[in-house]
């Protein structure tokens, strides 16, 4: 794991002009992703009661890594921005949503009636449909 700066210059740079990143490539696969999340508690909750995933470790009260099918870990979120930090403004730039696949149809309506349960409503995408996390980190699931 790199710890040196970001070269935040030379990556700009990198834009060549162009406004926007629209997404990595077809067929990428990330391994794992890491959010900024205001409260720990609120997300494990989220991450574990609601999409299904496994608790594999924690740091104190400031992180925590999840994961399905006992990889190390899918999901890592912390509050390393701060405690009860604030989502970004609207207009900032930042991730649109992520997406987690489920297996089969039997699991997108085990995760529809979870969600129902939670009164959380599931805004249609085309590739699935969108919810949210605590933290208002979005997720696309398909």
């Amino acid at each position: 794991m790199g710890t040196e700066s970001l070269d935040v210059q030379a990556l700009l740079n990198e834009l060549n002009g162009c406004p926007s990143w629209d997404g990595m490539p077809v067929g990428t696969l990330l391994g794992h992703i890491h959010l900024h999340i205001g409260y720990l508690e609120p997300a494990v909750d989220f991450y574990r009661n609601i999409l299904g995933l496994n608790l594999m470790a924690s740091l104190a009260d400031s992180a925590a890594f999840l994961s399905a099918d006992a990889y190390h870990h899918h999901v890592g979120i912390n509050t390393w921005h701060g405690k009860g930090a604030q989502s970004p403004r609207m207009d900032a730039t930042d991730m649109r949503y992520f997406t987690i696949e489920l297996p089969n149809e039997a699991s997108r309506l085990e995760l529809l009636e979870c969600l129902d349960r939670f009164g959380i409503e599931p805004v249609p995408h085309d590739d699935g449909f969108l919810i949210a996390d605590r933290s208002h980190n979005k997720i696309l699931i398909r």
